[in-house]
């Protein structure tokens, strides 16, 4: 069970990479902020205490890549395109189906959920990835 230690390490460090990078303002975080509605002074004022979210971001994506392991071990999909298959299909059966739900029931905008829902998407196939080809 520890030598899994290490793969779920580097999807963890994957995803809270891919988030900062996605949410930052070179791609989608002006829109995101916008779509969210946040102002840009209540985004500075959470700048000041995001290191518990960062923290317990990077558990969830820890958690995530360790369940991601498992279901790719069970589907014997031990390359790359076979772990991307599966973190798409674990995207798409779970959590683009939870995340809809901020556009049915909290009235959030599409555009809101498709920044959110691709980046999942995202993080999900490149942790399969990341995973298939470490148990291939």
């Amino acid at each position: 069970m520890t030598h899994y230690i290490l793969p779920v390490l580097v999807c963890m460090i994957f995803a809270q990479a891919l988030g900062m990078l996605w949410y930052s303002k070179f791609l989608f975080g002006t829109v995101w902020r916008k779509a969210s509605g946040i102002t840009p002074e209540q985004m500075e004022k959470g700048k000041k205490n995001m290191a518990p979210f960062m923290v317990l971001a990077a558990l969830g994506a820890a958690i995530g890549a360790t369940v991601l392991l498992f279901t790719i071990r069970w589907f014997g999909e031990f390359s790359i395109l076979g772990g991307a298959h599966v973190g798409i299909l674990v995207w798409f059966g779970y959590v683009m189906v939870a995340q809809l739900d901020s556009v049915l029931w909290d009235g959030k905008s599409f555009r809101y959920f498709f920044i959110n829902t691709a980046y999942s998407l995202v993080k999900f196939a490149g942790m399969g990835m990341i995973l298939g080809a470490w148990l291939g």
